[in-house]
Order: C-alpha cells, then structure tokens, then sequence
C-alpha cells in the first residue's frame, strides 16, 4: 500500500536519530517495493531491510523475528476488509502497531484487547512515536504479546470460528424453516 511504504519510509528516517535502536523488517515484495528500496538508499535508511518473499513454511520464523508487526489497512476500507495477518500476528503472540482509520476493525480489535497502538494511516511522526514506545517498554511489549496469543485462541481459533459459524447455519436454517 503507498500510504503505508510511504509513511513507513519516513517514521524510519525520523527513528534515526530519536531511536536508533529501532529497525523496521519489510518482508515480501509488493507493487511499491522496488520504491521503498530506492527511497531507503536514497535517503540512507540503513533502519530499514527488505526480504523477498518467504514461503508460508517460514511465516512462524518471519514473525518471531519481529519486536512489533506493522498491520495497515488503506483509507476508507473500514468495513470492507480486515488484513488477515492480524490474526497470524495474534497468534504468533507479537503485539501491533495498526496502521488504520481509528474505527476500522483493526483499530477496535488493537484497542478492545489492548494489544498495541493506532496510528492513524500516513501519520509517520506517530508511527514513529509507536514504535519509539514499543522499544522502550519491554514488559508492556511482552504483556501486549501475550493478550494477542490469548485473544487469538479465545476469539479467533478454527476451533470458535467453526462453532459460531455452526450456530450461525443452525439459526439461519430454523428461522427459514419457521417461515415456511
């Protein structure tokens, strides 16, 4: 997403000298890949590496190399999509940072679990400022983790998607079958 790489080009620049500890971890290869790539050389953002796509084999090492995952969803798709690697972030147990308009799924699922922070879409001086606090709060950080990891097997587990979608068919079917 433009936005997004955008955005994320320039939080890195400004974490240079706020945080230099921080470094943000692109993986996979997207349209505006070959942008981002240009646009950390030519602003020297050595906080920030781009890794080629990995297989879904890899996904568990690709997120446990991370401190904090990124999750943006574009402008106006609140309520048209939910980035599905939410749910794998939960579950590897990495907190977030959304990337997202405040009312979006995303947003409400961030903030109901308390499992990380908001920023709003192209707003790098706070993306920044996320992940400024992400690295400097590592009990908070490992408390968010471990609330994603709960809220994915709580909410989100094949298991409970199964049984709500059971008693969703189950409803559906006697409500029709009590018109008829």
């Amino acid at each position: 997403i433009w936005i997004t790489m955008a955005t994320l080009a320039a939080a890195a620049g400004l974490l240079r000298s706020t945080c230099p500890e921080a470094h943000i971890l692109v993986v996979g290869r997207g349209a505006k890949e070959p942008w981002l790539r240009a646009e950390a050389l030519r602003a020297g953002l050595d906080n920030i590496s781009l890794l080629p796509y990995q297989p879904r084999s890899a996904l568990a090492d690709s997120l446990a190399a991370c401190d904090v995952a990124v999750v943006s969803l574009a402008p106006g798709m609140v309520g048209v999509s939910v980035p599905s690697r939410l749910y794998n972030v939960m579950a590897a147990g990495r907190p977030v940072i959304a990337v997202a308009d405040d009312r979006s799924e995303v947003a409400l699922v961030v903030r109901e679990e308390r499992i990380g922070w908001v920023v709003p879409p192209g707003d790098a001086p706070a993306l920044a400022r996320a992940i400024i606090d992400a690295s400097r709060n590592r009990p908070q950080l490992r408390a968010m983790g471990e609330r994603a990891r709960l809220a994915a097997e709580r909410l989100y587990s094949r298991e409970r998607v199964r049984s709500v979608w059971q008693s969703f068919v189950a409803e559906t079917t006697a409500d029709s079958e009590g018109r008829a």
